[in-house]
């Protein structure tokens, strides 16, 4: 196949079948690159583009970028054909010819399918219903005879399929007479064969009240006097169709859904005997109530992997590896080469829980990180690591914002890294961190502490016998202050 790429100011470009990249090489850029083979098989393919300029001495490198195609080489199926390949059938009013079509792939083209019958095309007949599940017409009177069907159908590939068979319509004869010694006499009568079409009744969906939540199962009872071949549920004006399953008795059903809020689904039921004569159900509808509109999950609800590679990374060199536009918490990475380094794979995962086997910090955790590296601890110097937090999740947990750090696990256990705050703005608080080697790590804080309250103050009461004495002591102390200035003075 041809690819189609654009990137500006390239000089050079990696293709990859995969997201690492590995086994693809480094080449000239071109805007198409023809005879691009991709991965065997069926199914959803992608293919990851990356681009580089000639800058000196270290070329820019772009992010990757990817897209995605479905890859289809198997034609759609024509399967249970209705009436079967050189059957008989009594059935001269109202025969249905049907066949079950599927395309696992890409799906089958409605558009391109066609019907013949005896040599006409019924496609666009009155009588005759095409979905992507079934392709069915209904003959409205037919003579004693051999009726060959041819049906064609692509799937949105083109892959194209082709079914051709016959059945013969004839009207059986059983001849009566007196039995006789010798034999059976008198002249053989002429006695049609009984054989009525399928009834169907007790038509019920479930719930009675649908909800764009639930899955809808329709339900009813559908009899024959010989055998039912097949019931098919019809929905979306025909467009889409089910095969019923026989539960207990003769009950058939087909579960559907769910459906928008506020859509009106109708429906029918349509059911095949082994003469292959048909009957259709009267049709129903149901109303989905309102539409509920599921809160989005939160960040740290969603889990993101991101992949990165860095192809050079020169010694001393600091590479900023920003991660502003994926959904984590982290903004940037730092990585300081210790050692000239070539092919640099960068893997950040951002976790919706703590793995089992991982201790769970003592503090209040906003988010639980990994990141890994193919390149060795030793030939990188520094990593520093900015990630932000939400004011609102601070605010709703009483976090003390200065006590926002970052752990990393290590030997079993979490380690405190020296962490900063940069700066703020309206949303968030932005905070750095260096980290001694990449792991596993949590973005923790403390709630905030509150002073104990001030013990009261202690009022003292004296009494008045402790008033006097106290009075009494003060005079002796006195007077003995005097008695020794007198004789000091006396002496000197």
């Amino acid at each position: 196949m041809t690819l189609t790429l654009n990137a500006v100011d390239a000089t050079g470009m990696i293709i990859s079948n995969n997201q690492d990249f590995s086994g693809a090489e480094w080449e000239s850029y071109t805007a198409l690159k023809e005879n691009w083979w991709l991965t065997s098989g069926d199914g959803t393919k992608t293919v990851y583009f990356k681009a580089k300029d000639n800058a000196v001495p270290y070329p820019n490198i772009a992010l990757p970028v990817n897209d995605t195609i479905i890859l289809d080489t198997t034609p759609p199926t024509i399967t249970i054909v209705t009436p079967e390949n050189g059957s008989s059938t009594t059935t001269h009013t109202n025969l249905t010819i049907r066949a079950n079509l599927y395309d696992a792939t890409s799906g089958v083209n409605t558009s391109s399918v066609t019907i013949i019958f005896n040599g006409t095309d019924k496609t666009m007949d009155n009588n005759t219903i095409i979905n992507p599940n079934l392709v069915m017409y209904q003959a409205p009177s037919l003579t004693d005879g051999t009726y060959n069907v041819s049906i064609i159908v692509k799937d949105m590939a083109g892959n194209i399929a082709y079914k051709n068979w016959s059945f013969t319509v004839t009207t059986e004869e059983e001849e009566t007479g007196e039995e006789t010694e010798g034999g059976t006499t008198g002249q053989p009568t002429t006695q049609p064969v009984v054989d009525n079409p399928p009834v169907i009744s007790n038509v019920q969906h479930s719930p009675t009240t649908v909800t764009d939540a639930d899955m809808v199962t329709i339900t009813a009872t559908v009899t024959d006097d010989n055998a039912i071949k097949t019931v098919t549920l019809f929905w979306n004006n025909s467009m889409d169709s089910k095969e019923m399953s026989k539960q207990t008795g003769d009950v058939y059903s087909a579960t559907i859904g769910p459906f928008p809020g506020g859509t009106k689904v109708t429906y029918y039921i349509m059911a095949t005997d082994s003469s292959s004569q048909t009957t259709t159900s009267s049709t129903y509808s149901f109303t989905v109530q309102g539409q509920t509109t599921p809160s989005p999950p939160s960040e740290e609800e969603k889990p993101v992997t991101i992949n990165l590679t860095i192809d050079i990374i020169a010694v001393g060199e600091i590479k900023n590896i920003s991660l502003k536009e994926y959904e984590t918490a982290l903004e940037e990475i730092k990585i300081i080469a210790a050692d000239n380094l070539t092919d640099v794979k960068v893997n950040i995962e951002k976790l919706t829980e703590k793995p089992a086997d991982v201790a769970k910090p003592s503090e209040k955790v906003y988010a639980y990180i990994s990141i890994e590296t193919n390149a060795e601890q030793e030939d990188i110097s520094s990593i520093i690591v900015s990630f932000k937090v939400e004011k609102t999740w601070i605010e709703e947990n009483n976090i003390d914002k200065e006590t926002i750090i970052l752990l990393r696990y290590h030997n079993n256990e979490w380690q405190k890294l020296s962490t900063a705050i940069k700066n703020e703005s309206v949303e968030y608080v932005y905070y750095e961190a260096e980290v001694p080697g990449l792991s596993m790590f949590a973005i923790v804080g403390s709630t905030l502490t509150t002073q104990p309250p001030l013990e009261p103050l202690t009022t003292v009461y004296f009494t008045q016998p402790l008033i006097i004495y106290v009075i009494i002591i003060g005079a002796v102390a006195v007077s003995l202050t005097v008695v020794f200035l007198l004789y000091y003075r006396k002496h000197s």
